[in-house]
């Protein structure tokens, strides 16, 4: 879901909290309060993307991710890095695979934030991640 709202937010040069509010199947208002404080903490304000440098060259942005369950169930998303003495920074992914590909921003983030090369960053999934094989589901 996350990589249809970063398209339909590109194409239509919209909002991507805005796309989601539009299609959110979660209860109003809480979905709202959480974007709109979110927002407020991070000082959101939108730009479309690529059309913001930093002083230090960098491109300026922030990524969204919305996920609707409406079963209300348990999904959590974390990660840990560890930089080995072989030089490569190894990340156990600790999420549900949906096809979104979010290893690879999480990959893209971590190697850009510690100077390192994308590929040099390794992706290890956690045996005992959140995912449907290991619920049993296909």
């Amino acid at each position: 879901m996350g990589t249809a709202i970063a398209k339909v937010s590109e194409v239509l040069d919209m909002d991507p909290t805005d796309v989601i509010m539009n299609n959110a199947h979660t209860s109003d208002p809480s979905i709202k309060l959480c974007i709109e404080a979110g927002k407020e903490a991070i000082n959101w304000d939108y730009h479309s993307p690529g059309t913001k440098t930093l002083p230090n060259g960098r491109m300026h942005g922030f990524g969204v991710r919305y996920i609707d369950n409406p079963q209300h169930g348990y999904f959590t998303s974390n990660i840990l890095v560890n930089i080995k003495k072989d030089g490569k920074v190894y990340f156990t992914h600790r999420s549900s695979h949906f096809g979104e590909q979010n290893q690879d921003a999480c990959a893209a983030v971590i190697a850009d934030e510690l100077g390192a090369k994308y590929e040099d960053v390794i992706i290890q999934y956690a045996p005992n991640a959140n995912s449907y094989l290991s619920r049993g589901g296909v």
